[in-house]
């Protein structure tokens, strides 16, 4: 599956740095292989998934033949919901 990161997501990640963004990227790599890895959430966040990588939690959907990354937050900061639109 193709991974594709809203620009929400890709402003998230700019603050991971070092060998964090490195396992971050090897993570997000494997949700094109394996996109049902992460649980699936509940409540507002129902049709997105989340996966962790030391504090940092990535929140994503999976569409028809791609991984959606919405959030790249660290396990410290409240999540917030912003949902994945298609101009993002």
């Amino acid at each position: 599956m193709r991974i594709v990161w809203t620009l929400g997501a890709v402003a998230d990640v700019e603050s991971v740095t070092g060998p964090l963004w490195d396992r971050l990227m090897a993570k997000v790599e494997l949700l094109g292989q394996f996109p049902g890895m992460g649980p699936t959430m509940d409540g507002p966040y129902e049709g997105y998934r989340q996966i962790l990588v030391g504090r940092i939690r990535v929140t994503y959907q999976v569409a028809e033949d791609e991984v959606r990354i919405a959030t790249v937050r660290h396990g410290a900061r409240q999540l917030g919901l912003r949902r994945v639109r298609d101009d993002e």
